[in-house]
């Protein structure tokens, strides 16, 4: 495959498999390094709708550095960090990216591994920007040191100076009485330099929480919120706060468009990734017109109807700035 292809392809990928493709020739090392040198993830389209995208990108763009991303995901290489840096006097993150993702399935060296974060994260921790955590699905910790919740509350009290930050919590286990209570008395500290948010979380009790204590309103900039959503809660009225909303990738509905579109004042949202619920989809880009002078870029999935449009009269997309337009499950004409 011609190296040339690869940089289309990396958005499609996490970073532990960009390190993978450094591995398979000097020519696609050099083609992933030029990419992470100038300016790397900031590509035009995230993978909207399906799997779980990675929007790396998304993360990236929020910071200037452009080096690969710390990776740590065994207590071995968390072990070897600290040793390596036991002397080292500043920030020893080249990229100012940290991506926790432990493999193991081993109990103890959950313990380990996590113990060894809090010392990293306690020495060095006001040097990272970027920060991600993929807590594995397979693991329901009944042990209470390895609650998801707890440790996400630990790891972010060491975090001051974060601009962009993802949590993967793909567990079908929520927030239990213990846990909340834990949040409650140990509460998620506010970020005040966050600008970019993406929580990839079934448990919508737990979604709510980051928003409400982590999120300073004015501030947010970029939001992926996956695809769960709790048909009882509704949309999480917290985002309806974020003023500066630029770009918003969390594939919501058309009524929570319309809560959107039906503020006072709009946030400035230039790129949006919907669903659409209508048999006639009109009414999706009639709502958009309210977004009419910054929006970009769009992207709306007819999952599960379909996108159809009326061919009873002559319909006009009045969105003047649009340049970027994906339509998904499209059935044409009605």
């Amino acid at each position: 495959m011609n190296s040339e292809v690869l940089p289309f392809l990396m958005r499609y990928m996490i970073p532990t498999e960009h390190l993978e493709c450094r591995k398979v020739s000097r020519d696609w090392k050099d083609a992933v390094d030029l990419v992470y040198q100038t300016g790397p993830l900031q590509m035009d389209i995230p993978v909207p709708f399906g799997r779980d995208p990675h929007p790396w990108h998304v993360l990236a763009s929020a910071s200037p550095a452009s080096s690969l991303p710390t990776i740590f995901s065994t207590p071995e290489q968390v072990h070897e960090f600290l040793r390596a840096m036991e002397s080292h006097p500043g920030n020893p993150f080249p990229g100012r990216n940290l991506l926790l993702c432990p493999t193991s399935d081993e109990f103890e060296d959950h313990l380990v591994f996590w113990a060894g974060v809090t010392r990293v994260l306690e020495r060095f921790g006001n040097h990272v920007h970027v920060f991600r955590v993929d807590f594995r699905p397979e693991w329901e910790y009944k042990i209470v040191e390895l609650r998801h919740q707890r440790i996400f509350q630990r790891c972010l009290t060491h975090l001051p100076n974060l601009r962009s930050l993802a949590v993967t919590i793909q567990s079908e286990a929520s927030p239990n009485r213990e846990d909340l209570a834990y949040l409650t008395e140990n509460a998620l500290p506010q970020l005040p330099q966050l600008e970019t948010l993406m929580v990839s979380c079934i448990s919508a009790e737990f979604t709510a929480l980051i928003l409400a204590s982590c999120c300073v309103p004015h501030k947010i900039r970029r939001l992926f919120l996956g695809e769960f959503r709790s048909s009882e809660r509704g949309y999480y009225d917290e985002v309806l706060g974020f003023q500066n909303l630029e770009v918003i990738c969390d594939g919501f509905h058309l009524p929570e468009l319309e809560r959107f579109s039906n503020r006072a004042q709009v946030p400035p949202l230039a790129e949006i990734w919907l669903y659409g619920q209508s048999r006639d989809d009109q009414s999706v880009f009639t709502l958009l017109e309210r977004f009419g002078s910054t929006l970009k870029k769009l992207g709306v999935n007819g999952y599960p109807l379909g996108l159809r449009m009326n061919a009873g009269y002559d319909f006009r997309v009045n969105l003047p700035q649009l340049k970027s337009l994906i339509l998904l499950q499209y059935l044409g004409p009605t």
